[in-house]
């Protein structure tokens, strides 16, 4: 609603607030009406252009004026009818079904306010395009709600306190994708956690439309049915908190060289458990999550600050050929870490890249000209064992702080040829499973 619609709205509110309303209120460019004990105020569109021709016409779903509450199933129909003229009904208003909360009258035990809500279902057509802030503030008595595909702006807190909310419908993936969610509360899943496309309960997040081009802030904030995410090429974007507290996740494949993802998208997702990424820099959206396999496309060229600082359920690490920079912290305190291949076009390695990982044995490195690095980015080098290229042993113990490795050896030197053994350290393991798929697939 416009500032000037609220201006009106206020005026008209105060006015009649005295007495008993009218079921019609006239005022500037439209009314406020009733029509089946549903409040509205029309807009004939004439304040919009200056009263000298009219303009299209729309109607908001308003609070009752006289200060009562909405009761029952509310059912809201596409256009409502005053004075021989139709008015789409386009927006619901702000705190237009807002509940009566009650406190707790012990001062010293506030804790949450109940909801005094008589409301048991809403219906909205598909041609609402806003939701005002607090729309269904406290509307602890839905347990489903289907989001009309012309929604496009959701107000702060407008479905804070719904409690009962169990299910959120849609029926097409692209328009809820398009929603401005203000805030977490903004969105009903925040509330329900699950949601249903087209009725099927999402769960597998994979099928885009091809214009998709970005997911918006909160889209899937709390989406506790969701386990599963595969973002393609076509989506450029992933916004703030998109995937806050979704905490059934646990696979997600970014499939995009170019996908900008900001660094809080997968906020308190801390059960991913799998995940792939293809793009060219690496942030830190998956650190301190409970990864067990990372899997870097030759898309990558950067592993920044700190990506996946924390993350203690990864037990092997291979860093594909077309990474150039590894950046500081990129893997500390992953102590679960035991085996680890740098590429070979890795230059430099930053500061405690790898610090803290104190079961980490085998580090395997691809490039023949050792990169550079400080002491803090293999701590613990006098009890692992170092793997290079065929002929440079001696070019790594002449190298600053590679030399200090406890055993420097050729690949292949160690195992007599043990057959599968890829990063030669004498064992079969996922390193060399993920090494093979990498030497098929070209990135070594």
């Amino acid at each position: 609603m416009g500032m000037i619609k609220k201006l009106f709205f206020f005026f008209a509110a105060t006015l009649f607030s005295a007495t008993s309303v009218a079921q019609d209120i006239e005022i500037i460019g439209g009314a406020i009406v009733c029509v089946d004990g549903i409040w509205y105020q029309t807009d004939d569109g004439s304040m919009w252009t200056g009263g000298d021709e009219p303009g299209p016409k729309s109607a908001t779903v308003i609070a009752n004026p006289n200060g009562d509450y909405y009761k029952g199933k509310i059912v809201i129909p596409d256009e409502i009818e005053y004075e021989g003229e139709s008015y789409p009904v386009e927006a619901i208003g702000d705190g237009a079904f807002e509940a009566p909360m009650e406190w707790n009258p012990d001062p010293w035990d506030i804790g949450e306010p109940v909801s005094q809500s008589e409301i048991t279902s809403i219906t909205l057509p598909d041609n609402i395009m806003r939701i005002g802030a607090s729309a269904f503030y406290g509307c602890s008595g839905l347990t489903s709600f289907r989001m009309p595909s012309g929604v496009m702006e959701i107000g702060e807190e407008a479905f804070s306190f719904c409690d009962g909310l169990q299910a959120v419908y849609t029926d097409n993936i692209g328009s809820w994708c398009n929603i401005l969610f203000m805030e977490t509360c903004s969105n009903p899943l925040s509330c329900a956690g699950k949601l249903y496309v087209n009725n099927q309960l999402l769960t597998d997040l994979t099928d885009f439309p091809q214009w998709m081009t970005g997911i918006g802030e909160f889209t899937f904030s709390g989406c506790t049915s969701l386990k599963s995410v595969t973002i393609p090429a076509t989506v450029r974007s992933i916004a703030t908190c998109a995937f806050e507290s979704c905490e059934n996740l646990e696979n997600v494949r970014i499939l995009g060289s170019e996908t900008s993802i900001a660094a809080d998208a997968f906020g308190s997702c801390y059960n991913i458990k799998s995940v792939e990424l293809h793009t060219a820099n690496i942030g830190t959206w998956f650190a301190n999550k409970n990864i067990q396999e990372l899997i870097m496309g030759n898309e990558v060229l950067n592993i920044e600050k700190g990506a996946f600082k924390g993350c203690k359920n990864l037990t092997s690490v291979t860093i594909p050929n077309s990474v150039m920079t590894i950046g500081e912290s990129a893997f500390e305190n992953c102590n679960g870490l035991t085996a680890v291949t740098i590429s070979k076009n890795a230059s430099s390695i930053g500061d405690k890249a790898f610090y803290g990982c104190k079961n980490l044995k085998a580090v395997t490195v691809m490039s023949k000209k050792p990169a550079s690095i400080t002491e803090n980015v293999f701590p613990y080098r006098s009890t692992q064992t170092l793997y290079v290229p065929k002929g440079c042993v001696e070019t790594y113990e002449e190298a600053e702080y590679w030399w200090q490795f406890l055993d420097i050896l050729e690949k292949g030197s160690s195992t007599g040829g043990l057959k599968g053994d890829m990063n030669d350290d004498g064992e079969i393991s996922i390193t060399d499973v993920m090494i093979l798929v990498n030497v098929i697939l070209g990135l070594y």
